[in-house]
C-alpha cells in the first residue's frame, strides 16, 4: 500500500546507488510540461532506501531543472513490500494517478512492471537486480518496448563469487538473500552455474534476522551477502562483527557502504552510484524532449573495483597479493587494540632510525672512516720544528773569563717543512676515501633495510 502523508511536498531528486533500474514511460509526453511528477514504487522502502531515492531525486533534478521542475510528493512513493499483488496495484494507481513517469525499483516490482502488454505512461523499473536474474536478453541494446526501458549493469554473482575466491580461497559459502527474494527470484539456478567452475559448494541462507546466520557458521568458511538493500544497517553490521568473531571472510555484492560497515570486500567502487543515477536522469531528459524509452540504451557498464575493508582483512589475517593492490580500494584504519602506542608511518621509520643500535654502531664507523680521511691529507700538511739547548758554568769561571764565558747561555732552532709530492701519501689518500665510501654505502643500505623492515611491519601489523 502506498505511504500517503496530508501534505504533498516538491523534493530534489538524489542519485540512487547499485539497484538495478528498469525504466518505462507511458506514452511519450505530448508536449513539455513546466511541473513532471515522479511516482516511485519499490520492493521496501527502508530509512536506508531513503536516502538513495533522495538521491535519485536530485540526479533528475540538476539534470533537467532548466527545461521543468520536478515534482514529488510522498503519496506517490509506494512501498510494496515485496507482494506480488501490491505491486500490480501500485502501478495500476501510479498509471491512473498524477505522476507523469514511473520509476519501480526491486525485483519483485520488475516482476510485475516488466512484460506488460503495454505501459500507458513512461515506465522504468529498477532496484537491487543483478544481470544473473534479470530476465532480460543480454545482447539487446535497446528495449524496443513502446514507453518502456530498463538499464542493466555489470553486477553479477559469477563474477562477484570467482573475485571472492581469488581472495579468500573458500571451499563451502553461504549466500545471504532475503527470504522473500528466495521464494520469487531463480536464485539456485544462478548459483549453481556462477559455483560449477569454482569447484565449491554453497548453503543458501535466507536472511530474516542477523541469527538467521547461527544454523550455518558450523558448515561454511566464508559468507556472500547477495542483496543487501533490505538488509538493516544495524543486523547488517551486526552480522559484520559476528563473523568478524567467528573468523569467516565476507563478501558484498552491492555496494561500498556495506564495506564499510564491516564487511570484507565488494566488487563494487564508490564511484559508480554517480553513474548509475546519472543514466537514470538522462532517461527523464530524454522522456522531457520526446524521445521514445524504447529506442534508449539498457546497458550500464560499472566497472569492477574490489574494495577492501583493512580493518577486517588484518583482523582475519588476509593479505591481497601484490598484483591486486594497484586496483583495489581500501576503506577503514586499521588499529591494533593491544597497543601500548601507535604511529603512523612516518612517525615509525623516524623512530627506527633514531633508536636503532646497529644503525649507530655504523654511523660511529662512518664518522671513524671520515676522520682516516682527514687524516691522510695530513701527510701534505707543513711540519714545523723547533729546538732549545741551555748551558750553565761556574759563577767563579764565569767572572775570571770576562765575559767570554757567560754564567747563562742558551741556543734554540726552528725549522718549517713541507711534502710537496709523495706516492705513499697519495696512495694513503686514495684508500681512506674508498674505505670512507664503501662505510658510506653500508650505512645507507642498513638505514634501507630498517626502512624495509619498519614499512613491513607497519603494514602487516608488526
Amino acid at each position: 500500500m502506498p505511504s500517503t502523508p496530508p501534505n504533498t511536498r516538491a523534493v530534489r531528486i538524489i542519485p540512487f546507488a547499485l539497484l538495478g533500474f528498469s525504466f518505462g514511460p507511458g506514452p511519450i509526453l505530448a508536449q513539455q510540461p513546466d511541473t513532471l511528477q515522479i511516482g516511485i514504487m519499490g520492493d521496501r522502502i527502508t530509512p536506508e532506501v531513503r536516502p538513495l531515492i533522495e538521491g535519485l531525486l536530485e540526479e533528475i533534478t540538476n539534470l533537467v531543472n532548466a527545461e521543468a521542475e520536478i515534482s514529488f510528493s510522498e503519496q506517490n512513493l509506494y512501498s510494496v513490500d515485496f507482494d506480488l499483488d501490491r505491486a500490480a496495484e501500485a502501478y495500476e494507481a501510479m498509471v491512473r494517478g498524477e505522476p507523469d513517469i514511473i520509476l519501480a525499483f526491486g525485483p519483485v516490482s520488475n516482476e510485475v512492471v516488466a512484460g506488460r502488454p503495454e505501459y500507458p505512461k513512461p515506465t522504468m523499473v529498477f532496484g537491487g537486480l543483478n544481470q544473473d536474474l534479470t530476465g532480460h536478453p543480454p545482447d539487446r541494446p535497446t528495449s524496443g518496448i513502446h514507453n518502456f526501458t530498463y538499464v542493466v549493469t555489470s553486477r553479477s554473482y559469477e563474477r562477484d563469487l570467482a573475485s571472492f575466491r581469488d581472495l579468500v580461497g573458500f571451499q563451502n559459502v553461504g549466500i545471504v538473500l532475503p527470504t522473500e527474494l528466495v521464494e520469487l527470484l531463480p536464485v539456485l539456478d544462478a548459483l549453481d552455474a556462477s559455483l560449477a567452475d569454482l569447484g565449491a559448494t554453497y548453503e543458501l541462507i535466507p536472511f530474516e534476522s542477523p541469527a538467521s546466520l547461527d544454523p550455518f557458521l558450523g558448515r561454511i568458511d566464508a559468507v556472500y551477502f547477495a542483496e543487501t538493500f533490505a538488509i538493516p544497517e544495524g543486523d547488517l553490521r551486526q552480522m559484520a562483527e559476528r563473523l568478524l568473531r567467528e573468523g569467516l571472510p565476507s563478501f558484498s555484492g552491492v555496494r561500498t557502504q556495506d564495506v564499510e560497515a564491516g564487511l570484507l570486500a565488494t566488487n563494487q567502487g564508490a564511484e559508480e552510484v554517480g553513474r548509475f543515477f546519472r543514466r537514470i536522469a538522462l532517461n527523464v531528459e530524454a522522456v522531457l524532449n520526446g524521445e521514445n524509452l524504447s529506442s534508449l540504451p539498457v546497458l550500464v557498464e560499472l566497472s569492477q573495483t574490489l574494495t577492501i575493508n583493512l580493518r577486517t582483512a588484518h583482523a582475519l589475517g588476509i593479505s591481497p597479493r601484490f598484483s591486486l593492490l594497484t586496483t583495489t580500494a581500501f576503506v577503514g584504519d586499521y588499529e591494533n587494540p593491544l597497543a601500548v602506542e601507535t604511529y603512523s608511518l612516518s612517525e615509525l621509520i623516524g623512530e627506527v632510525l633514531r633508536e636503532n643500535l646497529a644503525l649507530e654502531s655504523a654511523r660511529k664507523d662512518l664518522s671513524l672512516a671520515e676522520q682516516d680521511t682527514r687524516t691522510a691529507w695530513s701527510s701534505y700538511l707543513p711540519s714545523l720544528s723547533s729546538s732549545v739547548a741551555g748551558n750553565m758554568v761556574d759563577p767563579d769561571l764565569a767572572q775570571l773569563s770576562a765575559g767570554q764565558n757567560p754564567q747563562y747561555s742558551a741556543q734554540g732552532q726552528l725549522s718549517l717543512s713541507q711534502a710537496l709530492f709523495s706516492p705513499a701519501a697519495n696512495a694513503s689518500i686514495s684508500i681512506q676515501r674508498s674505505l670512507a665510501r664503501a662505510r658510506g654505502q653500508e650505512f645507507r643500505a642498513a638505514e634501507l633495510d630498517l626502512i624495509l623492515d619498519a614499512g613491513n611491519a607497519y603494514f602487516n601489523g608488526g
